[in-house]
């Protein structure tokens, strides 16, 4: 008798009934009922690889466990002299549990690296197999042809070399802008730890709090995207540097946060600071465009590939890294010229413009001292002034001592400076630099109250002082009508602050040094006026208008996707 045909023992087919209930288990009906009835967690519907997840992995895992259930049960043979004697069923192995590993790198990447290790081993032992029932058995029938022998070889020699390839890039773990890609978020989840109150920072202990604390309000550049260790962040390593070990410097830097998330954390941080630092990057303006009605063209990864290549690039370790070691069309349309059209129009600067006005707002109403650290697009630093240089004098005009990383980075090599070609966050060196210069300027304004005798940082005056609008405060704009020449036989303007006299009210506008009366009467009773500029010029308001800094708004050509819907207002 036929040994591969001996009879079955009861263990054996029991062992098949378990993976057809296995299979009866995992499909991804059965995967979306649990989850209904809260016995498995929800999948995010935004999830990015949402698709792997709830319907691909289960799938296939049914499939596998169904075939190989059936022959343990129904087959004539057992399923090892299948593995032994069988290409097309080697061949199928192979190739379902490679479906598998590519949907297993997208569930926690960088995660479980010797169980991933353990699977490429299984993997290559199928492929190995597959390859000696495809060219080396000997055959009862024809011999395979030379060409297709040598074909064959070819074809599982680049397939072995691919697989080594795959598993070498499973160790590699790099940050992405996006934060889309493999490496990117193995690395977060390898050295992205956050506290009790959700920031990439140490934990706020009595020994802490107990010191006074400096605030550092930001987003994904305060927080140390692509920084390894915390201590190299430049809120750590200024902690590190203040002399007396009596300040905290508290991180509340958020990936993906601007101006409006920042005032609403700020106000709910459970701790009051007693110094206040802000940090500024020109994506901050980015929702305040869209709310103004500008579009942005999200980014959209992977579009610029074929449904089949798509599927590799985005779950396997190795293709994933090729893909976007380069720039592709699809990534994000034009991001710097939306941002630019965001600080050409009035409507949506102004509103950001408010939004810094309420930050600095609440810094005045906690009575501590307020810096500004102001960061350009690190990849184009002298092409970012049209967005730095409005933000710089809006701090500036509110007496706030402002570090412009811009003019650090002028005429120096952006790479130097970045995290790596594809992350152009601040890398270490970057964080050092700013570290030093925010120690600097803090000691020179004497934020510390030490008392160093250091004089205090000059801000860059304004050539016309305007009122500080705030968000509940609408300012108006005064045009100043020219002063009429008063005639001889014209009485003199009685004191304001006379007794009895008439007043006037005046919006209130700017007085100029050279505000003067043309042709004083020569009447013996005239009042004479006071050594102080002459009342103001009578104004007539117009409708409300954003606040003009300098000599008005920065003019910038539509040279990016067109006319925009938005008009200045």
């Amino acid at each position: 008798m036929d040994p591969r045909l001996s009879p079955k023992s009861d263990l054996y087919v029991f062992g098949g009934y378990v993976l057809l209930a296995l299979a009866l288990l995992v499909n991804p009906l059965a995967l979306w009922f649990f989850a209904s009835q809260g016995i498995l967690p929800e999948v995010p519907a935004h999830h990015f690889h949402e698709s792997d997840i709830r319907y691909l992995l289960p799938s296939l895992i049914t499939m596998l466990s169904a075939v190989m259930g059936s022959i343990m049960i129904w087959a004539p043979k057992r399923l090892r002299y299948y593995l032994n004697d069988s290409f097309a069923f080697n061949l199928f192995l192979f190739c379902a549990l490679l479906a598998i590993m590519f949907s297993l790198n997208v569930i926690q990447p960088g995660q479980f690296k010797f169980f991933r290790l353990l699977y490429l081993v299984g993997l290559l032992f199928f492929l190995l197999n597959t390859l000696y029932q495809a060219v080396v058995k000997k055959r009862d029938g024809a011999e395979l042809h030379p060409f297709y022998r040598n074909l064959a070889v070819a074809i599982f020699g680049i397939t072995l070399l691919l697989i080594v390839l795959e598993g070498v890039f499973m160790f590699h773990q790099g940050t992405h802008r996006f934060n889309g890609t493999l490496g990117s978020r193995a690395w977060f989840l390898n050295h992205w730890e956050l506290n009790a109150e959700g920031y990439r920072d140490a934990g706020y202990d009595s020994s802490r709090t107990a010191k006074r604390k400096i605030l550092v309000i930001g987003d994904s550049f305060v927080a140390g995207h692509g920084v390894v260790d915390r201590k190299d962040r430049f809120t750590d390593q200024l902690e590190a540097m203040i002399p007396g070990n009596e300040y905290s410097v508290y991180n509340l830097g958020v990936g993906g946060s601007d101006t409006r998330d920042e005032n609403k954390r700020l106000r709910e941080f459970p701790f009051k600071p007693d110094i206040l630092i802000f940090s500024w990057y020109p994506n901050d303006i980015e929702q305040d465009g869209e709310l103004g009605g500008l579009t942005l063209q999200h980014a959209r990864s992977y579009h610029d590939l074929p449904g089949f290549a798509r599927y590799f690039a985005r779950r396997s370790y190795l293709w994933n890294y090729i893909y976007w070691r380069y720039p592709h069309p699809d990534e994000l349309s034009d991001y710097f010229g939306y941002i630019k059209q965001c600080f050409a129009f009035l409507k949506v600067r102004y509103a950001h413009l408010q939004e810094i006005d309420r930050l600095v707002a609440y810094g005045d109403s906690l009575h501590v001292p307020m810096a500004a650290v102001v960061f350009p697009f690190l990849e184009n630093a002298e092409g970012s002034q049209f967005a730095t240089d409005p933000i710089e004098q809006r701090f500036s005009m509110h007496g706030i001592p402002t570090l412009s990383v811009r003019d650090m980075l002028l005429g120096k090599p952006a790479i130097d400076y970045i995290v790596n070609q594809n992350d152009p966050h601040p890398n270490e060196k970057l964080h050092k630099m700013v570290a030093d210069s925010l120690l600097k300027m803090l000691e020179a304004v004497d934020a510390f109250g030490q008392g160093t005798g250091i004089p205090k940082i000059e801000t860059i005056p304004e050539p016309t002082p305007v009122p500080v609008p705030f968000a509940d405060t609408p300012v108006v704009k005064q045009v100043q009508k020219p002063v009429k020449p008063q005639s001889s036989t014209s009485k003199a303007q009685p004191d304001p602050k006379t007794p009895g006299a008439p007043t006037v009210s005046h919006p209130k506008v700017a007085e100029t040094s050279d505000s003067k009366e043309t042709n004083p009467p020569k009447q013996a009773t005239t009042v004479k006026p006071k050594p102080k500029p002459s009342p103001k010029p009578a104004t007539k308001e117009s409708k409300p208008e954003p606040t003009k800094l300098d000599a008005g708004p920065v003019i910038i050509k539509q040279d990016w996707q067109g006319a925009h819907p938005l008009k200045d207002e």
